[in-house]
């Protein structure tokens, strides 16, 4: 009591358990998930972090239901097949659909894995071959043709993707 009265201590220790309370809000900051979105939100929107500019400086933004819910984010991750390893990703859907890839919600995003997420980035080189729009390093896969080449043959050459990825290398 002589301590409170000199006023070196402002408390018994009830703030310490008050100040507790008010920090665990929502208890997932043990989750990879949670910091996962962490990192999503802070993509589209702290204006300082080092990769805003290729996310909300283009307008890419988190859905309402994500951004005030870090339960419903978990959750939807984990319904959807998530587990170490993987990675959430906004664009394959958009740019199948031929659409610019603008939100993170569970009606746009997908879980993958690291390599098919960086097959399908914004300025990926997409196919459409036997009515599946494809990457063009999973066609380096499937026939075995150099990237470059494909390109090439695609882009430079105008040649019809059949011809492209039959015709002979030297």
């Amino acid at each position: 009591i002589d301590c409170l009265k000199d006023k070196n201590t402002q408390s018994c220790g009830c703030l310490k358990v008050i100040s507790r309370e008010k920090v665990k809000t929502h208890g997932l900051t043990n989750h990879p998930l949670y910091w996962i979105l962490q990192g999503i939100k802070g993509r589209c929107n702290n204006r300082n972090y080092t990769k805003y500019h290729l996310y909300g400086g283009k307008g890419v933004r988190v859905c309402d239901e994500w951004l005030n819910n870090p339960y419903k984010f978990v959750k939807w991750a984990l319904e959807n097949g998530w587990k170490s390893g993987l990675v959430v990703d906004k664009d394959i859907k958009a740019l199948k659909n031929g659409e610019t890839a603008k939100i993170y919600s569970p009606d746009t995003c997908l879980i993958v894995s690291q390599k098919e997420n960086s097959q399908f980035k914004r300025n990926s080189f997409l196919i459409e071959y036997n009515g599946e729009i494809i990457s063009l390093s999973q066609m380096n896969e499937k026939f075995g043709l150099k990237p470059q080449t494909l390109y090439s043959r695609i882009k430079i050459l105008n040649w019809p993707i059949e011809k492209a990825l039959t015709w002979p290398c030297n």
